[in-house]
């Protein structure tokens, strides 16, 4: 399943996303990941929660990031749940890219995996595909 938090730049994504991780933790059996760009919120998590910082790996682009996210899932089939704070940055999308393509083939791996996609997305809502707003947990 393939969640989003979406909102402009500094609206306060981060903190929601932050919270919703900590809140699956308190009931969730599985591991959880947080890929962000640096480990500035290490003690915002719950120990439960593994914090990997992706810029300690390599520069990331949709496909790298598509790789990360495919070999942590082969890696540990105890994953639960991947929140990725920063998506569009994360994987290198400009704002003039479709991101239906994108999510949709996050959404076909999240199926086959049993993984769920909690993302942080700066934008505003109207960028995200119509049959995704229904997934929105929150719009900033």
């Amino acid at each position: 399943m393939l969640k989003f938090v979406v909102g402009e730049n500094g609206k306060g994504k981060t903190k929601v996303l932050l919270e919703h991780a900590n809140t699956q933790a308190k009931t969730d059996n599985g591991l959880i990941v947080y890929l962000d760009k640096n480990k500035k919120h290490i003690y915002d998590l719950d120990k439960k929660i593994r914090l990997c910082d992706v810029s300690d790996y390599c520069e990331f682009n949709n496909k790298t990031l598509k790789g990360f996210v495919c070999g942590l899932v082969a890696g540990n089939h105890d994953i639960n749940a991947i929140y990725i704070d920063g998506f569009l940055t994360m994987s290198d999308c400009d704002f003039k890219a479709d991101l239906e393509p994108i999510f949709d083939e996050m959404q076909e791996f999240s199926n086959s995996s049993n993984v769920d996609f909690i993302l942080s997305v700066s934008s505003n809502i109207s960028r995200i595909p119509e049959k995704y707003k229904g997934a929105i947990i929150a719009a900033l």
